[in-house]
């Protein structure tokens, strides 16, 4: 476990079953910093949530907003 977090990657998890408003979670080592994505159902106005949980050591505002900003205009390609 500890060689996949040294990469410099992400954790994705897809529950396209579920359209929910946020997921919390909880961290059991401090040492995971990978940051965590999460996406839900496609609702029937073609809106889908995507959750992005970081570690604020080391991701601040900034870099989430254009995750978010980027995220969006990729999806709106797709429309």
């Amino acid at each position: 476990m500890i060689e996949r977090i040294k990469a410099n990657i992400a954790i994705f998890s897809c529950l396209p079953w579920i359209d929910f408003d946020s997921i919390t979670l909880t961290v059991a080592f401090p040492h995971e910093t990978s940051p965590l994505i999460h996406w839900g159902k496609v609702n029937e106005n073609y809106e889908m949530t995507v959750v992005l949980t970081v570690n604020h050591i080391f991701v601040n505002g900034l870099e989430a907003s254009k995750f978010y900003k980027n995220a969006q205009e990729n999806f709106n390609t797709l429309l």
